[in-house]
């Protein structure tokens, strides 16, 4: 199928609700994940001092999708960011808490 019959075949709507399930399934592991996690761990509990510290979670892989909407913060940091970036300065960094004195 090309893409213009795909096009003409699938609605906007659809298409955008397919994307939401897609994404969705993205952080929601299958079977084959769970073994891949497992053997995974199994390897890492052999080679570590204290295997029992060692989760399946540690190595379940979480997805983001980088349209979701961020805090009015991180939205700021990034522009600025991008903006010193293209004139060719390193945006400087202060931790909070900082007073600088």
């Amino acid at each position: 199928m090309s893409v213009r019959e795909c096009q003409r075949a699938v609605t906007l709507r659809e298409y955008n609700l397919w994307q939401l399930w897609f994404q969705e399934q993205y952080n929601q592991p299958s079977r084959t994940d769970h073994y891949l996690m497992a053997i995974a761990a199994e390897m890492r509990m052999s080679n570590v001092k204290k295997p029992k510290g060692v989760k399946l979670e540690h190595f379940r892989l979480k997805f983001v999708d980088k349209n979701q909407p961020v805090s009015r913060e991180q939205a700021a940091a990034a522009s600025k960011a991008k903006w010193l970036g293209m004139v060719g300065k390193k945006p400087v960094i202060i931790p909070r808490g900082d007073s600088g004195h």
